[in-house]
């Protein structure tokens, strides 16, 4: 897996939290559990991690989501609780077709 190759020094991160299936801008339908288990991964794998707070436009939900991101960051229970979602079969070809063409862009860098 190209993640486990990368070895950065810091990742930042664009938190999306526009992404949560009740945010009136995105149609990805994450839920407040993704944000944690997206914290709980970059926490695991990263010492050095900062995230910038992007989107949002739910404020009932940017809360939980950024609560749930920390605490899954930190190691932590997540603070919220919500029924898993699944996104469009579009949205999951269009994260194919980005993180190849990233991948693709970097490789050369991580190896």
């Amino acid at each position: 897996r190209y993640i486990d190759k990368f070895k950065p020094d810091v990742i930042g991160l664009s938190a999306c939290f526009d992404a949560h299936l009740n945010d009136p801008l995105l149609d990805l339908k994450l839920s407040v559990m993704s944000y944690y288990k997206l914290g709980k991964l970059f926490g695991e794998r990263y010492d050095n991690v900062f995230a910038v707070l992007e989107g949002g436009y739910n404020v009932d939900i940017l809360t939980q989501g950024v609560y749930n991101f920390l605490a899954g960051y930190m190691g932590l229970n997540p603070a919220y609780k919500e029924k898993e979602t699944s996104s469009p079969l579009g949205t999951h070809f269009e994260y194919e077709l980005r993180s190849n063409s990233l991948i693709g862009a970097l490789k050369k860098y991580w190896e």
